[in-house]
Parts: C-alpha cells; sequence; structure tokens
C-alpha cells in the first residue's frame, strides 16, 4: 500500500487535468517539459501518457539504469547520467535542459518533473567552477558525513540551476513542478536542492557547513572563492522568497514519505 501510494507513474497521471487547466490559463501555445530524478523516465511517460497531445518537447535527466529501453518515451528525449557524484552526461544532459528553457516565453508552460537524485542528475557549477571541482566537493562532503540539508546547501550556491535559478531561467514562462520528495520534512529548498523553489540557504550558511567538516582548507581555491564573494555580496545570493520570478511557480509535492506512511497506516 505505502509504494502504490509513492507510485511515480500513478502520481503524475493524477495531475492530468491540473496540467491541462494551467496550460489553458496561461493561454500557453508550448509546454516543455523537463525532469531530473531517478524516476524521472516514470514521470515522464506519465506525462506523455496523460497530455500527450500538447507537448512541445522535453528533456529528461534519470540515473544509469532507471529508464524502461522496451517501452521508448515519444516526445521526451530521455537522458541517462551519474549519482551521487554529477558526471559529465549529467553536466551535458543540463546544458540541454537550459537551452530548452531559454525557448520559454510568456506563451509557454514548463512542467517541471522532480524526484530523488536531482541534485546529483542537475549539474550546471556556476562561472569559474569545473565540474570536476564540483565533483570534488560533493565526494568530500558525502564522506565527512554531511545529511542531505547540508550537502544541498552547498550545492545549490555553487551552481547555475538550484536553489530557485532553474525558474529563474524559465522566465517569463508559467512553472509547475511536480515532485517526488525524499527528504524527511519535505523542504522545497532541500528537495533536489530546491531548483524551482526559494531557497532558505545563503552564502554564510554554505561556509558555515564547510567549517563545521573542517573542509574550508580542502576545497578546491575556485568554490572556497565563490562562496567568500558571495558572502561579501560580489555574487548574487539564490533567489529568496518573495521574489516575483516565484509568483508564476507553483510547486506541488505529489508523494513523500509521509503520504507513503499514511497509507501504510491506513492499511
Amino acid at each position: 500500500a505505502a509504494l502504490k501510494e509513492a507510485d511515480p507513474y500513478s502520481l503524475v497521471l493524477l495531475f492530468k487535468e491540473r496540467i491541462i487547466a494551467a496550460y489553458q490559463h496561461a493561454h500557453a501555445d508550448k509546454l516543455f517539459i523537463t525532469g531530473f530524478g531517478k524516476a524521472a523516465a516514470a514521470m515522464g511517460r506519465a506525462a506523455e501518457d496523460s497530455v500527450y497531445d500538447i507537448i512541445t518537447e522535453g528533456i529528461l535527466i534519470t540515473k544509469y539504469g532507471h529508464t524502461n529501453k522496451s517501452l521508448p518515451l515519444r516526445k521526451l528525449k530521455v537522458l541517462e547520467a551519474g549519482h551521487p557524484i554529477p558526471d559529465e552526461y549529467g553536466y551535458a544532459g543540463t546544458a540541454e535542459v537550459v537551452r530548452l528553457l531559454q525557448k520559454a516565453d510568456e506563451n509557454t508552460l514548463v512542467l517541471c518533473l522532480i524526484s530523488g537524485g536531482g541534485s546529483a542528475l542537475l549539474v550546471s557549477p556556476c562561472s569559474g567552477i569545473t565540474l570536476q571541482e564540483k565533483q570534488e566537493v560533493s565526494e568530500l562532503l558525502l564522506r565527512a558525513g554531511a545529511d542531505i540539508s547540508e550537502l544541498n546547501t552547498v550545492r545549490k550556491h555553487i551552481s547555475a540551476v538550484k536553489g530557485g535559478r532553474l525558474a529563474e531561467l524559465a522566465r517569463p514562462a508559467r512553472l509547475i513542478s511536480l515532485i517526488l520528495s525524499d527528504v524527511i520534512g519535505d523542504r522545497l529548498d532541500v528537495i533536489a536542492s530546491g531548483p524551482t523553489a526559494p531557497d532558505k540557504t545563503t552564502f554564510s550558511d554554505t561556509h558555515r557547513v564547510l567549517e563545521k567538516y573542517k573542509l574550508l582548507n580542502r576545497i578546491p581555491e575556485s568554490v572556497r572563492r565563490v562562496i567568500e564573494d558571495g558572502i561579501r555580496g560580489q555574487i548574487p545570493e539564490t533567489p529568496k522568497e518573495g521574489n516575483p520570478l516565484f509568483l508564476g511557480v507553483e510547486n506541488i509535492i505529489i508523494g513523500s514519505n509521509r503520504i507513503a506512511l499514511g497509507a501504510a497506516k491506513k492499511k
């Protein structure tokens, strides 16, 4: 019962009418779909099976081995990449996602399908940081025992797409994110590093996490420089609550540990 309640395919199907209504409300003539996470392919299949006729194009990034090769998607392109350490395939896939969103205009609805693993699969280091350096930081934090919230606090502040920045890229399009939460407490800014949600953390929080695990002198110089520049205000903070860019963004948690437990309890 718990697993059924958290089935990615079934959960997205439930939102067919919501997606169509949002498309009509926005007077859209394009529907772009992007997704990242271990459930991206299953969620994308549900999107195709429910709103196929209005899909313009889309790109999904999932973990190696998480695509059903026997049932290929027809309109959505599925790419596989590395998790939990990001790799060059995730980097290349994210560049395709960015290019897609840059084509969005006021007549576009963007449907974002987010699930666990999204932080590693959607990877685009900010200016001045290489993919290899970002991989190094991720590995250091994982080995040090940082929890998901701490790990994603750092990830958001060395990324061009996390911490609300993906929503920023999609402007002026309307955006709906259907989210499968793998985080206890379901904090939108933590799940997959909150690419379409206001960020509650700061560069100073990032510094504190690295200080806590004694990593400030072990991370690459370029990463330390970005964080210090951010603290001094020389690099813009991630978008926060109240930023007008989120007026056209809707983040919906469609499945979570809490919901699955509720189903088990009821059964």
